[in-house]
């Protein structure tokens, strides 16, 4: 642990873990403003850096808010698509099922000489 200086606990832990060329490019602030803020503030500077604080926070929840829009618009579409694949599996196998009725009872009348196998024998005549 780092010794205490003053009031303060652990200054020399807080000195160092200030990136101020990662704060100037995160909040558009230039190094020196930074710098300076951090060895003598003034209001001014500190009031710059919290319009700029505020001006990203704002932009980070409209993000947020078009992030969870977007998941929500995902989520109904993905949900749409597969009631309808639902519905069309059930009509294909619908359609499947009436297919192999229907030849199976062909099959029958073409086995006891119905009038259909006559009818289909005489169209392709």
């Amino acid at each position: 642990m780092a010794p205490r200086v003053g009031r303060y606990r652990y200054a020399a832990m807080a000195a160092a873990a200030v990136e101020i060329p990662f704060l100037a490019v995160h909040y558009g602030v230039p190094e020196s403003t930074l710098a300076t803020l951090t060895q003598t503030p003034t209001v001014e500077l500190v009031n710059q850096l919290l319009e700029r604080i505020t001006t990203k926070a704002r932009e980070f929840d409209e993000l947020k808010s078009d992030k969870l829009r977007s998941e929500v618009e995902l989520e109904n579409a993905v949900r749409s698509r597969e009631s309808k694949i639902k519905t069309l599996k059930a009509s294909v196998e619908k359609g499947l099922s009436e297919t192999s009725n229907l030849r199976s009872k062909l099959q029958e009348s073409g086995k006891s000489g119905g009038f259909l196998s006559c009818g289909v024998l005489l169209i392709c005549k």
